[in-house]
């Protein structure tokens, strides 16, 4: 698999691109909100010549989807969400005046939902979603097994873990949340919705959340 890391929009949201050896293409929370922004995205797909058949949400905050637009725009792929988070996905105008982001003028009310231990094959890659309830209802982490890694979202970044004071949130859900993650192998790299790349060992021994 490989893995493109792009750095999106004031809250600096992980966006990454995965891909198969034949190209086969997937874009992880899509947060991408300037004109620069999203061309560098757009740049790299088609230099690439990726076939994008995925826009994959570890959450339905609309820092983590402001390039939802873009991306059915210009490769006709909808961004598939849990089905818990419907509730603020459809409200992106919304959440973003409330967290003082700017505001996005047209945005998607389509999506496809997802559930939990639902498997997501992009060619040769298999992720399986594992529904991380607590940051909000319908936070999901992205695993592949194969790899040894996983696409955490805003449930567990390097050192601490998302925010559950926050509309939608789950607070009393984030303990079980965790243990879900802590059962992985320890070798399990970590992609998070925010910050650096970490691993499942080093979260457990420096992570006062875990």
């Amino acid at each position: 698999m490989t893995i493109k890391t792009f750095y999106s929009n004031p809250l600096r949201v992980c966006t990454y691109i995965i891909s198969d050896e034949q190209n086969n293409a997937a874009i992880i929370d899509c947060g991408a909100l300037t004109d620069k922004e999203q061309l560098r995205i757009t740049n790299y797909i088609d230099s690439q010549h990726l076939r994008l058949t995925h826009h994959l949400l570890t959450h339905g905050h609309v820092d983590h989807m402001y390039g939802a637009l873009l991306i059915f725009n210009q490769y006709k792929v909808l961004p598939s969400v849990h089905q818990d988070d419907l509730t603020i996905f459809l409200h992106p105008q919304e959440q973003a005046a409330s967290y003082g982001l700017p505001i996005p003028q047209q945005f998607l009310t389509q999506c496809i939902t997802i559930h939990s231990d639902q498997i997501i094959n992009i060619g040769s890659i298999s992720l399986k979603t594992i529904h991380t309830p607590g940051h909000t209802a319908g936070s999901v982490c992205f695993y592949c097994e194969k790899e040894n890694l996983i696409f955490s979202g805003d449930t567990l970044f390097m050192g601490s873990i998302g925010r559950t004071d926050l509309y939608g949130s789950q607070p009393q859900n984030m303990p079980s949340s965790l243990e879900k993650i802590k059962k992985l192998p320890k070798q399990t790299h970590v992609y998070p919705g925010h910050g650096f790349d970490t691993d499942i060992q080093s979260e457990l021994i420096a992570n006062p959340y875990l």
